[in-house]
């Protein structure tokens, strides 16, 4: 896999982000957020589906490019294999029940899509059978496993997607937040309309500041 600057991911994203506004559906419409399983679906081509994928629930989600069996435990009684054909992502059940979780349901399912796009964008890197079959697991100790470079650039071109940089500008704008915010913080007078973006979008707080902060939107924050 080539090293990618974060320009560089930002150029991908773009890509897919206007490939993604030329969907029929949004034909005359006012895009205000991007919907990343419809982006999958209809942009990528790949198949999405929820189910238990562990027992404990740290496992967010998960993506392979071959033919893999994986365990899923719908029924925690009794667990069975759900057999990936390289163009499904699987993301935790709970996520989706859970609408307290649903920027991370959103980001999960945009970083397995993102792991899909380097793939397509870069096949010769993945013709190892090895790693053709690698299954590429989304879970909160991500970072820390061996492959942190390779998990940070997804989550770019994650938030990127989520969050693309002209729509954040307007819908900052549209909420009152100005063109840039010197800090965010809980007892902040923007802090509701800043919530309320992040609702918008369909991202955590977390998110949203980091990607504001990254796109020099925002100076500092603190979400307590």
């Amino acid at each position: 896999m080539p090293y990618l600057t974060r320009n560089e991911i930002e150029v991908i994203a773009r890509r897919v982000v206007t490939a993604y506004l030329k969907l029929p559906t949004h034909k005359g419409e006012m895009v205000t957020t991007v919907d990343p399983e419809l982006l999958a679906k209809e942009v990528l081509g790949l198949n999405v589906e929820c189910h238990r994928l562990s027992l404990t629930g740290n496992i967010h989600g998960l993506t392979v490019f071959g033919k893999v069996a994986v365990a899923i435990y719908d029924d925690p009684e009794h667990s069975d294999y759900y057999f990936l054909d390289g163009k499904t992502i699987l993301i935790e059940k709970e996520l989706q029940e859970n609408s307290a979780k649903i920027g991370r349901y959103h980001f999960t399912i945009a970083h397995e899509a993102s792991h899909q796009i380097y793939k397509m964008l870069y096949p010769k890197e993945y013709l190892g059978n090895t790693y053709y079959r690698k299954i590429h697991y989304y879970t909160d100790s991500s970072f820390r496993s061996s492959d942190k470079w390779d998990e940070w650039r997804t989550n770019a071109l994650a938030a990127a997607i989520l969050m693309p940089a002209d729509m954040l500008r307007l819908n900052m704008v549209d909420f009152g937040l100005g063109e840039r915010l010197q800090s965010i913080h809980w007892a902040d007078r923007n802090y509701t309309n800043f919530i309320r973006l992040a609702c918008l979008m369909g991202v955590s707080t977390q998110a949203l500041a980091i990607r504001m902060k990254q796109l020099e939107l925002l100076g500092s924050y603190y979400l307590g």
